[in-house]
């Protein structure tokens, strides 16, 4: 059972840097964006909505799925796997990626502690993963 886990933890690690990928161009995208929108959003008072919106959606329950997964069901947690924490909040990450490139790209929606709340959502899991990682055990060595 073990070892079926492993390779499937392989298997996520690879769709993690698929999903890394696609969220880090979301978020690019929302970023070089963000002078015309907002420039459009002075002149014209309005806010343009396009198809990027559904792929943001998308991408951000197909990264918080298996994150919540990897991280939180009994049948991961029960197996020691070293990769697992780290790959979990890998996917999170990703989406906190993907959700604050939604944020840049939807800025008049949402009221300025919205994006605060987004923006610190970041530092907050990388803190949580630091300090699960340094309160785990290390394993000693046998042979030096």
């Amino acid at each position: 059972m073990t070892e079926t886990l492993e390779q499937q933890l392989e298997k996520w690690r690879k769709v993690l840097l698929i999903f890394l990928g696609a969220g880090t161009t979301l978020f690019l995208t929302a970023l070089i964006d963000l002078p015309i929108r907002m420039d459009t959003l002075k002149r014209d008072h309005n806010m343009v909505v396009d198809g990027w919106l559904g792929l943001w959606f998308l991408l951000l329950l197909a990264c918080l799925t298996p994150g919540i997964m990897l991280l939180a069901m009994p049948r991961w947690r029960k197996a020691q796997l070293e990769q697992r924490r780290a790959t979990g909040f890998g996917f999170l990450g990703v989406a906190w990626l993907a959700l604050l490139g939604f944020s840049m790209h939807v800025n008049i929606l949402l009221p300025a502690v919205g994006h605060f709340i987004i923006f610190a959502l970041g530092p907050l899991m990388a803190a949580v993963f630091l300090l699960l990682r340094r309160a785990q055990p290390r394993k000693e060595e046998m042979f030096p």
